[in-house]
């Protein structure tokens, strides 16, 4: 189980023209980060889209993706059994979960926070494994070869009806509760999304805001990832791609290379 070797990566934000702030947040701790275990730990992404007002919606996705490094401060275990993958998945649930109480108790200290909360979505590159813990409707996305999959579920009501096939998936992409969340990082976790996915050799992660995957065809964000152009203009293309659909929302993406 070797560390996933040669992992490259890019990270682009944009307010948009719509917003007058940027509340989205992101965080990379990888192998150029000092004083952390990335043998142990993994390389970590992570991508958040606050909420609750101008002020609160900034706060609360900082918080969340600084509050995410507390994963590496778990006291080291050398163990490297069969149930190695699952231990590290537990600790970061655990840790989203801890981020999760620090803003809603910081929102109960600072009373014109209280109504802050945040989308989170955190990738950890372990050895030969991607974990996965996902809260709101953020997006990581997954190209592998042609296919390029989503490897998280939003948390919607649009999500929620289209499971119960009360709507399409036409309809859905398009719904006016498409945005209307059912859980968020500083509002209510009930079921974290958790996932653990082998990695291969050429596998493109992506992981985005909404003001990206609302504006832009899983069509569009495929062909730009399957382009051959340099990683950091991917990162470009895609905010561009946002921006010239009207770039209504604050748009972010991280674009991790295996």
């Amino acid at each position: 189980m070797d560390l996933v070797p040669n992992v490259k990566v890019c990270a682009k934000t944009d307010t948009g023209f719509k917003r007058e702030i940027n509340e989205d947040s992101y965080l990379i701790l990888d192998d150029k980060t000092e004083f952390i275990n990335i043998k142990h730990y993994g390389r970590m992404y992570a991508l958040a889209d606050g909420m609750g007002g101008h002020v609160g919606g900034e706060v609360a996705s900082k918080m969340a993706c600084q509050g995410m490094a507390d994963y590496y401060s778990e006291i080291k275990n050398d163990q490297d059994d069969s149930d190695y993958f699952k231990d590290r998945l537990r600790h970061l649930k655990s840790t989203l979960h801890k981020v999760h109480n620090k803003i809603i108790e910081y929102g109960q200290t600072n009373r014109e926070y209280d109504d802050m909360g945040t989308t989170l979505s955190v990738m950890v590159l372990i050895k030969n494994r991607a974990l996965i813990a996902h809260v709101g409707d953020s997006r990581i996305y997954r190209l592998r070869r042609d296919l390029l999959e989503q490897l998280t579920e939003d948390h919607t009501f649009a999500q929620v009806f289209l499971q119960k096939v009360y709507i399409t998936p036409e309809t859905a992409s398009k719904h006016s509760i498409r945005h209307v969340m059912t859980q968020a990082v500083g509002h209510g976790i009930e079921d974290m999304f958790l996932k653990m996915q082998m990695v291969e050799k050429g596998d493109i992660f992506l992981l985005c805001s909404d003001g990206l995957h609302d504006l832009i065809s899983d069509v569009e964000i495929k062909d730009v990832l399957s382009n051959d152009y340099p990683l950091k203009d991917k990162c470009s293309r895609l905010v561009a791609n946002a921006l010239e659909m009207g770039g209504k929302d604050n748009v972010t993406v991280i674009v991790i290379q295996v």
